[in-house]
């Protein structure tokens, strides 16, 4: 096969982070000229209906090329995985070269808006994005089959994944806020860090079991 999927899902990752930080960019002169803080600003129907649709199409991006790579459904899993976790990574990046953003780890960001508003300090998605981009790194060329993963382990890593993804949308709802359209602003809110921990402790223990499991079965 001429090339690496890993390699060229890297490349496609870090040139996917870069966009979005550019699209940021522009909706950050737009909307917070002089520098972007909370309360958010309420943001034109038409244009937050713009960015629900570009980020539904960004996941579909992430996915297809995932599937492209893979040779078969585990590897579009951990493709996906991986190219989501570097895109993070890179996107964050980007914005710090490009508009000298976020000054700290702990400034809360927007995440993202399906199917309600992600809010959060930039080191929760960033130290959720390294280790899966890791650990998708280690199990692409792993077979299903050779790891065998277990149904409650499938079981606790979505538990995991369930739990990191209410530390982002909990506080949210609990502010009284479902979207940012018009006439609505989002208040900085407190993140439950203590959920973080347990969501990523539990996501880490089974992709480290899956690999020993790897590691240590014969081809």
């Amino acid at each position: 096969m001429f090339g690496h999927p890993r390699i060229a899902l890297l490349l496609y990752a870090v040139a996917m982070g870069y966009l979005e930080a550019a699209v940021v960019v522009y909706l950050r002169a737009i909307y917070y000229p002089e520098g972007f803080s909370f309360p958010l600003k309420p943001m034109d129907p038409g244009i937050l209906g713009m960015e629900i649709g570009r980020e539904a199409a960004t996941v579909v991006m992430i996915f297809a090329v995932a599937w492209a790579a893979a040779r078969s459904g585990w590897q579009t899993l951990i493709g996906f995985a991986l190219v989501f976790g570097v895109w993070d990574i890179a996107y964050y990046a980007g914005l710090q070269i490009l508009l000298d953003w976020p000054a700290s780890l702990v400034e809360l960001d927007v995440l993202f808006l399906i199917p309600t508003v992600w809010v959060g300090p930039v080191w929760a998605p960033s130290l959720i994005a390294l280790p899966m981009s890791v650990a998708a790194w280690a199990l692409w060329p792993m077979d299903y089959e050779v790891i065998g993963p277990r149904a409650w382990e499938w079981s606790l890593l979505v538990a995991g994944c369930g739990m990191l993804l209410a530390t982002f949308v909990v506080p949210v709802a609990l502010a009284g806020v479902t979207g940012l359209g018009e006439g609505v602003s989002l208040p900085a809110v407190s993140y439950p860090w203590w959920g973080w921990i347990a969501g990523e402790s539990t996501a880490l223990f089974v992709a480290v079991r899956w690999w020993m499991r790897g590691r240590t079965t014969p081809l």
